[in-house]
């Protein structure tokens, strides 16, 4: 047993014979991605443009809080029927 090696050396040592560079390419930077979303937060908040157009937004915030029981639920407030 002293002259065998176990699987592992032998994967360690197929792993290391692939790893060498083949042609001197070279793999380019990249961050990490929570790097990348802070830098990106960053902007935005240095920014004071409107990342969604005014108009659009409007429609939704519109559509989303003038419901119906929006409306019911102050006149319930104020003891008004409906």
């Amino acid at each position: 047993m002293a002259g065998e090696r176990s699987f592992r050396d032998r994967d360690l040592e197929e792993a290391r014979k692939l790893d060498l560079p083949t042609g001197g390419v070279k793999k380019p930077h990249r961050f990490r991605p929570d790097t990348v979303a802070l830098r990106e937060i960053r902007k935005y908040q240095k920014s004071a443009d409107l990342l969604i157009c005014k108009i659009p937004f409007q429609g939704i915030l519109t559509s989303a809080l003038f419901m119906p029981k929006d409306i019911q639920l102050p006149r319930c407030i104020r003891g008004e029927r409906a």
